[in-house]
């Protein structure tokens, strides 16, 4: 366990959405799942995650877990098994352009 999410539950639809997004992380005990209120009033927003490696935060539904590790300051690899320096050549354009056949 090294990030802890802090969740408002059901009454907070991007809360419902990073818990669905991180439910492997979840489930693995990669993150931490506790109620808004066990924060201490340390945020203004949620959903919110703390590092217990590096102590910082995040506020707001991640895009990936990727994303939100790397928000915390986690930068030694993935569960994904994605690694630094890797480049996934379809990770940003999944489709390429085919130029257009000459018609002579």
């Amino acid at each position: 366990m090294s990030i802890i999410f802090y969740s408002l539950g059901a009454r907070c639809g991007y809360c419902k959405k990073a818990e669905a997004l991180l439910k492997p992380q979840i489930q693995n005990g990669d993150i931490v799942k506790k109620s808004a209120s066990e924060a201490g009033g340390m945020f203004t927003g949620f959903p919110a995650f703390t590092s217990t490696k590096t102590q910082k935060t995040s506020m707001g539904c991640p895009k990936s877990y990727e994303d939100l590790a790397q928000k915390l300051g986690h930068t030694e690899g993935y569960s994904s098994g994605m690694r630094r320096g890797h480049h996934n050549p379809y990770h940003y354009n999944a489709m390429p352009v085919r130029a257009p056949a000459d018609e002579c």
